[in-house]
């Protein structure tokens, strides 16, 4: 006869060893008490830096002010605004590629930020011993890499070859 499951028990956490014995006998101890490991500890909330008012410089005297408050945003927005407004074929379409491509670059430099503190790789200890892992940071680097050449092609930012002619009269390429 098949006992039927109470619907009233609490399932039961998973057994965390205190103590880790490697492939070739070596015994590790692990560095948290069970009940450190099951606690969950979530990081203080921030306070919303979008919520807080624009900072009053010349990006907000400008027909088109950066829509973010983040000092990287606006610096990137500052940069490239300019270039794509004066183009003939702008459309107000293109600045929201563009907040795209200023986010990607937010986004650039925390993962910069991180990889700089954290480093590129971690430790991890298991029955199969110490292993060598890449940190997260660093795959998500390298797409948000793709995603700002892909954005930036995209509103063709790319530098162009210079028409003008330099003091030895020879025009310079960018191949």
């Amino acid at each position: 006869m098949i006992k039927k499951k109470s619907s009233t028990s609490k399932p039961r956490a998973p057994r965390i060893p205190k103590e880790i014995t490697l492939f070739d006998g070596t015994v590790v101890k692990q560095q948290y008490a069970e009940q450190d490991v099951r606690k969950r500890v979530y990081r203080p909330k921030a306070p919303d830096k979008e919520a807080l008012p624009a900072p009053e410089d010349e990006a907000a005297k400008t027909k088109y002010p950066p829509p973010k408050n983040n000092p990287v945003f606006r610096k990137k927005w500052m940069g490239f605004i300019k270039g794509l407004v004066s183009r003939d074929s702008f459309k107000e379409a293109h600045l929201d590629a563009l907040e795209v491509l200023c986010d990607l670059y937010v986004e650039y430099a925390d993962l910069e930020r991180i990889i700089r503190v954290e480093g590129r790789t971690y430790k991890t200890v298991s029955q199969l011993g110490e292993t060598i892992k890449m940190h997260p940071a660093v795959s998500q680097l390298d797409k948000v890499r793709a995603n700002i050449r892909q954005y930036t092609h995209r509103l063709d930012l790319f530098p162009k070859k210079d028409n003008n002619s330099d003091a030895d009269g020879e025009e310079e390429s960018w191949s």
